[in-house]
Order: C-alpha cells, then sequence, then structure tokens
C-alpha cells in the first residue's frame, strides 16, 4: 500500500473493491467502493453506476485499493476504471503499488518477430502465479500459452510470444490467487493488443472452467470463418460465455459509455461569430474521397472498387472483406460500429484519426503541424493497414 504517513493524500479518487473504507480512506480526498458480488458483465456496470461518478470526477489522480485475494474482481474493477476515466490508473494489493500504465507502455514497445498469415483463434495468457497443472491440461490441447514472469512481466516476453498475443483473434486471461500478478498481465496484455481506441482485453477465467472456455471461443472462430467463407453473417459472441467467464473488453466499453452519458463539466461554446467563418472554411475542401482513403492507409479491392475500412479495429476480422463505398463524394463504412450514414471527407478524417473537424480541415489544406505524424501514428497502430 501507499505510505500513510504523509499529510497530503496523493490521491484525489480512491476506488476500492473488497476493502473496507476505514482501513484506506486516508490515501485520497474522495472514496468510493466498487466491490462486487458476483464476477459479471451486470455486477460490474451496476457498481460503476452506483457511484455517481461523473466524467469530471475521475480527471484526477486515481488509486484501486483491492482485496488481496479476489484478483477477478481487482481486474474487472480496473477495466471498469479504465473505460470510465479513459486511462489505466494505479492498483494497490498487499505488496507494492503497480503503476498499470508504465506496464502498458512498455508493452506497447515490445517488438514483433514477424506478422503472422495466420493468426492463432485463442492464446491463454497466464499471470505467474496461475497454477501449472491447469496450464499443462490446457497445453495439452494445442492451444498457445504464455506464462508470465512475476518479477518482470514485459521484459522476459519473447517476439514470438508477443506477436502470439498481440496478433491472436481472442486471448484468455487465466490468473491465481493473488491480485498483483493479474493486474501485471492484464496491463500486459492490454498494451500488447491496443489498436488505436480499442484496447481489446482478454477475456478473464478461473481454473475450473479455462478449458470450456477455450472450447467455446475456438469454436466460435471456426463458425466465424464458415459464415466468411459462405457470405453470412456470423453469430456474435455474447460478452458473459455463461460459464464464469467475463470479457474484460466489454467491462472496459461499459465504463466508457458510464463516461459518456455522464458530463461533469461544461463545454465550451463556440462564439457563434466564428460559426461562419468555419463553415465557409470546411466548404471550400475540394478532396477527392478515394485520395483521402489512400492517404489514410486504406486498401482498395480493384475488382470490386471497394475499400477496405481505415478504421480496422472496429472490425472483428480487420475488414478482412471490404466494406467501404465511395458515391456522390461521400464515404461510408458498412460496418456496424462505423458509419451510420455516408460521410464527408472531413468526418471521416476526424472519425478515423479522433481529432476535431477543424484539425481535419487543417490536414487537407496542408495548414497542420502534426498531420504527417498523426496518420503516421494512425497506420503504425493497427497491422491492417496499408505500410
Amino acid at each position: 500500500m501507499p505510505d500513510s504517513t504523509t499529510q497530503r493524500p496523493a490521491y484525489q479518487l480512491l476506488v476500492t473493491t473488497g476493502i473496507a473504507f476505514d482501513a484506506v480512506a486516508h490515501l485520497a480526498t474522495t472514496c468510493h467502493d466498487l466491490s462486487v458480488d458476483t464476477v459479471t458483465r451486470e455486477a460490474f456496470l451496476t457498481a460503476l453506476d452506483d457511484t455517481g461518478l461523473t466524467s469530471g470526477d475521475v480527471r484526477a489522480r486515481i488509486l484501486l485499493a483491492a482485496a488481496a485475494n479476489q484478483p477477478a474482481r481487482a481486474v474487472g474493477t480496473l477495466a471498469s476504471m479504465l473505460g470510465m476515466s479513459a486511462r489505466w490508473v494505479d492498483v494497490a494489493g498487499t505488496g507494492a503499488l503497480i503503476r498499470t500504465d508504465q506496464l502498458v507502455r512498455s508493452a506497447g514497445k515490445v517488438p514483433d518477430s514477424h506478422r503472422p498469415e495466420d493468426r492463432d483463434p485463442v492464446v491463454v495468457v497466464a499471470a505467474a502465479d496461475a497454477p501449472a497443472d491447469v496450464l499443462a491440461r490446457v497445453a495439452a490441447t494445442d492451444i498457445p500459452v504464455v506464462r508470465l514472469d512475476a518479477d518482470d512481466p514485459v521484459g522476459t516476453i519473447s517476439p514470438a510470444d508477443a506477436v502470439r498475443i498481440r496478433y491472436s483473434r481472442d486471448v484468455v486471461l487465466f490468473v491465481g490467487p493473488a491480485v498483483e500478478p493479474a493486474v501485471a498481465a492484464a496491463a500486459t496484455i492490454g498494451g500488447l493488443r491496443r489498436r488505436g481506441r480499442l484496447w481489446r482485453l482478454p477475456w478473464l477465467a478461473a481454473a475450473d472452467v479455462i478449458t470450456d472456455a477455450v472450447d467455446v471461443l475456438v469454436g466460435h472462430h471456426s463458425q466465424v470463418a464458415a459464415a466468411t467463407a459462405a457470405g453470412t453473417d456470423p453469430t456474435p459472441l455474447p460478452a458473459d460465455l455463461g460459464l464464469g467467464v467475463i470479457s474484460l473488453e466489454h467491462i472496459r466499453l461499459d465504463g466508457a459509455q458510464q463516461r459518456r452519458s455522464r458530463r461533469g463539466y461544461t463545454v465550451a461554446v463556440v462564439d457563434p461569430a466564428d460559426l461562419p467563418a468555419r463553415l465557409a472554411r470546411a466548404a471550400a475542401v475540394d478532396a477527392d474521397p478515394d485520395v483521402v482513403l489512400d492517404r489514410l492507409g486504406a486498401r482498395r479491392n480493384p475488382d470490386a472498387g471497394v475499400w477496405h475500412c481505415p478504421r480496422p479495429e472496429r472490425h472483428r476480422n480487420g475488414d478482412a472483406k471490404p466494406s467501404t463505398k465511395v458515391a456522390d463524394g461521400k464515404v461510408r463504412c458498412f460496418g456496424t460500429r462505423c458509419d451510420a450514414e455516408p460521410v464527408g471527407v472531413i468526418r471521416l478524417i476526424a472519425d478515423t484519426l479522433d481529432i476535431t473537424g477543424d484539425e481535419a480541415v487543417d490536414l487537407l489544406t496542408g495548414h497542420s503541424r502534426n498531420g504527417a505524424k498523426l496518420v503516421a501514428a494512425r497506420r503504425a497502430a493497427s497491422p491492417h493497414l496499408r505500410d
């Protein structure tokens, strides 16, 4: 735990799971309990909703204090707070303070040995204290298993294991009895698998259901491959598999939705006098959508005349089957998480690069100071985009 002798709390916001407030209240100015009775997506969402936290409340230094013997609850709460605050928070169990943001940054820098043509459907990543006998049973099914090191979970990952974790279609996190190795493993996986604004957090499974969870996920990806080959829509995978296995990525997305729905600060209002100039400036932009898509790194299917989406992380298969069309000077990706209607090039650039409309206009007109860096970073963040 952090030092309790300091006069001024080191954190502005403390969230706890499985710990009484009295033991840790001195660590922060404000405290909220996010303890859950069951490890389910609904339970984590309800716990977060009950706190009444707003997006303004989480613009502070945050500490998550977790009970030492509840790793699954700690990791689920960490994912929920990642969504709510849009950043990784510090975690304290019984051992040393875990700076998850540092683990994430380090993991993101681990190099690949190669980019696989055929991705593994499922990889199991085990925390340092995960039971060895259970891992042996998983490995016997020919499912790749990567065990993380207790002292240096990131530094000891080989380039080959980094490729498995980073490019696997799904990852299952298998935790042991302690909080610290579980949290370190979740942050390491998050850093390796991040693609743009998607973290692609793993599934979380306990020892008694790990093999069943792997079987379900492998079966799902086989069904997706068969449906893709047949030209039909695959059956989506639920966020809870009904086996005591939960999707940490869905829990994160729930937290993000909570943040968007609870705005706790005042948005600056644009001076109406500026609007005519801004609109005229945007209207003056005459950019070819095909040129913009090419600049964003998207690939075109020359036979069908359609494009692969420049936001492949929003597609479960990386938009392997092109879904973006250009018509009447506008662009629309027909993926379920992209464009609800045809959009102009300004909206396309703003959405793809996560910038404002004004910044998109600057990029198009050559007045952006960091436009080239934004496009390069976008391409680097997603291996699906054309080099």
